[in-house]
């Protein structure tokens, strides 16, 4: 019988700051960690200045703005991925941008697992494997239905 302790049972807690993303974005990359993470942390949203941050999700048009370069050089352990959204092609990953939407997470779960130190003592084969191969049109959906709930209660 496998017995595990208390804190093998408890999950990290992941510190995320969203800057200068759309709510609706925002919606769509909550849902891709959330479905890429769920299993090896519980996920915090966390204001820019907070002073323990894992990852920062910044808007791209914002990448060379000093208030962003300052912030970030600020918090040098931490994680920056820059987001931008294409209305016209399917969302990738490059290096360090996000074109959103993205219908494969697999590019963006490896480059979580290999740009985070607080996801790198995870071994590789115990990666979310299953969840990077499903298509982000479950988080797409869950968008278009936040997106009309938001629209809905605003015309009330």
């Amino acid at each position: 019988m496998n017995v595990t302790s208390a804190s093998d049972r408890l999950k990290k807690v992941m510190r995320i700051a969203l800057v200068g993303i759309k709510p609706g974005d925002q919606v769509m990359l909550k849902g891709y960690l959330r479905l890429l993470l769920r299993l090896e942390a519980d996920l915090e949203w966390v204001s820019a200045n907070n002073q323990q941050i894992d990852l920062f999700m910044v808007n791209h048009d914002l990448r060379h703005a000093e208030s962003v370069q300052k912030l970030i050089s600020s918090k040098h352990n931490t994680a920056t991925i820059y987001t931008a959204r294409s209305e016209t092609e399917s969302g990738y990953l490059s290096q360090d941008l996000l074109v959103l939407p993205i219908k494969d997470l697999a590019p963006l779960s490896e480059w979580l697992f290999s740009q985070l130190p607080f996801l790198s003592g995870i071994p590789v084969d115990n990666m979310p494997s299953a969840a990077a191969k499903l298509t982000a049109d479950a988080v797409d959906a869950s968008q278009s239905a936040t997106d009309n709930t938001l629209t809905l209660a605003l015309s009330l």
